[in-house]
């Protein structure tokens, strides 16, 4: 049964309207510029929460854009989403390496034309 986090941020901090979940899966990020990409072309990063409204993420970079697409699931059965940025901060990691924690709020859910 996944944990949820919303319990461990205080009310007036957290803005989410969601209730939200761990998630460590790997996602699939590009950024979004109205077509589906080719799975390879898709940046994998890690997820770290996941609600009905958004999903946040690790990565090793800033995002170039205010609007990614995300993937979900495994490239056989995958699931695309619009995402627009809503926040984003610097992290140091326990080996002084610099990550970016991502905050995404979905806009829409899209299908592959053969699906």
């Amino acid at each position: 049964m996944p944990t949820l986090l919303t319990a461990d941020v205080e009310q007036n901090d957290d803005r989410r309207t969601s209730a939200r979940v761990s998630y460590g899966a790997v996602l699939g990020v590009i950024e979004h510029n109205g077509t589906l990409p080719a799975t390879s072309e898709l940046r994998p990063v890690k997820a770290l929460d996941l609600s009905h409204t958004g999903v946040s993420f690790t990565t090793t970079r800033w995002p170039s854009s205010d609007w990614l697409l995300i993937m979900m699931g495994s490239s056989q059965t995958p699931r695309y989403a619009s995402a627009r940025v809503v926040g984003c901060e610097g992290k140091m990691t326990e080996d002084d390496s610099r990550r970016f924690e991502v905050h995404c709020e979905f806009e829409q859910w899209l299908t592959p034309m053969n699906a």
